[in-house]
């Protein structure tokens, strides 16, 4: 469940910093990329710019219409710089050149307008004291100490020339001196809630990545932690699995060295254990490199007419002498008609085996195993019908994972490691179809492995050619 919110988050996350970052990471140089820090901060700078550009051409404009013409070239030509920011920023890789950059134009602007506004007595020296701040959130505390001192001498300049009698003209019609006031000191608070606004949501924005990257950091650490415990897994199998068979071939091994002229018969027996427990051993090796082509992606099938009453057929006949000596009967119901698939023959009798294999080790003597074709909705559905204890809904619910041992044992003490089913699932999905057990705990469970039909208009497309596919 974690896992599904998770990538649901990232998925949202991801699409709206997509569109979020058309603009600004265009301009943000590589080499600031690979820092988050710097990334934040370079983006802050950009919005600044083109945010800051914009605020200002919009002064211009106002000025224009009252016939402020001097403020309005000001206020256009410090525009023009402010659009400049991010370019520099692109051009010199410095977060500190384009930080002082805005603060100058800042200064310089300002300065300017209290020059042709009535210095003192107008409203661009209150805008003054947004550079300080400016230069905080752009730099640092020290970069705002040097502008604040910057700027307050800027101040104390005006106020002690109007002090000492040095008035500063307006070049502006005087019937909007007023109005000009009101509009520069709310403009002033605009100005300070948009540059808040533009850090705030930069550094949302930082966070929320950040999350995400804790977030995904967490998910791969799980995941690590399931590799090692698979990997764990794996050697335990190794271990233990192979432990007991390999002390059993080594002692018929000894008994046959010990006794060469011991009768037929018994050498027979002894021949005959070290072959069961080989192949004991080497269906272990088999499932465990099995695995291991899945999970790499290198497991290929191919997509051919596959005759499943045919395999079927003889599956039957390579068990029957198992099923025999547990008074197990083995039984195969005749579908109503040739029942052909497309799958890769070699891979479908595998996991045939698999599922007949299973039915005879799980049920107990003087049962029944069944087995039958059937087609529905253009699938082939072949059914392993047995009499064993069943499956709990617990059982039932890890029954296709990885070296998960189940609560019913073999009834005769033949072996399980736990990766039949989780193989045999995968090579049925990586052929377009599925496995699926029904089962009632008491009463057996009925395995189904589908199948898409074969179709006759497929023989056309194949002919020739068996195509190898890769879905694992």
């Amino acid at each position: 469940m974690n896992s599904i919110v998770a990538s649901i988050q990232k998925t949202l996350a991801s699409r709206f910093f997509k569109r979020d970052a058309t603009l600004d990471d265009s301009f943000v140089p590589e080499s600031l990329k690979h820092d988050e820090e710097l990334l934040r901060r370079s983006r802050l700078h950009i919005r600044f710019g083109a945010q800051g550009a914009a605020f200002g051409t919009l002064y211009a404009l106002f000025y224009l219409g009252i016939g402020h013409a001097i403020g309005a070239v000001i206020i256009l030509l410090c525009s023009l710089l402010w659009t400049l920011g991010p370019w520099f920023l692109k051009k010199r890789s410095s977060l500190r050149f384009t930080g002082h950059y805005y603060s100058a134009i800042l200064v310089t602007g300002f300065t300017a307008l209290g020059l042709v506004e009535g210095g003192i007595e107008g409203h661009a020296i209150a805008w003054l004291a947004a550079i300080p701040l400016c230069a905080l959130l752009l730099l640092d505390l020290k970069a705002a100490l040097t502008w604040s001192a910057v700027c307050l001498v800027i101040a104390l300049g005006f106020g002690y020339a109007e002090m000492r009698g040095l008035h500063v003209a307006r070049t502006y019609p005087p019937e909007w001196h007023h109005f000009i006031n009101l509009v520069g000191y709310a403009g002033l608070v605009c100005f300070l809630t948009l540059l808040g606004f533009t850090f705030e949501r930069t550094r949302a924005r930082a966070f929320r990545q950040m999350e995400l990257a804790i977030s995904e950091l967490g998910m791969a650490n799980q995941h690590l932690n399931k590799l090692i415990q698979e990997k764990d897994e794996f050697m335990k199998i190794a271990a233990h699995d192979l432990n007991n068979p390999l002390g059993g071939v080594l002692g018929y091994a000894e008994l046959l060295l010990m006794f060469p002229d011991h009768p037929d018969a018994e050498r027979l027996q002894w021949t005959q254990g070290i072959q069961s427990l080989s192949k004991r051993m080497l269906d272990i090796i088999r499932n465990l490199l099995e695995v291991k082509r899945i999970e790499e992606g290198s497991l290929r099938f191919k997509e051919e007419r596959c005759s499943v009453e045919t395999l079927l057929q003889g599956i039957l006949k390579d068990h029957a002498r198992a099923a025999e000596r547990k008074s197990i009967t083995l039984g195969r119901i005749p579908a109503a008609a040739p029942a052909f698939a497309v799958a890769d023959e070699g891979a479908v009798q595998q996991i045939l085996d698999n599922l007949v294999s299973n039915a005879v080790k799980y049920s107990p003597p003087g049962t029944n195993v069944r087995c039958a074709c059937r087609e529905q909705d253009g699938m082939i559905h072949i059914d392993i019908k047995d009499e064993g204890p069943g499956l709990s809904a617990e059982d039932q619910g890890k029954l296709f994972q990885k070296f998960v041992k189940l609560t019913p044992r073999p009834t005769a003490g033949e072996n399980s490691n736990g990766l039949g089913l989780w193989i045999v699932q995968r090579m049925a999905q990586a052929m377009n179809g599925n496995m699926h057990c029904q089962s009632t705990l008491g009463q057996g469970c009925t395995f189904t492995l589908t199948l898409p039909r074969w179709q006759a208009e497929r023989v056309a497309e194949t002919a020739g050619v068996a195509g190898v596919v890769a879905r694992v």
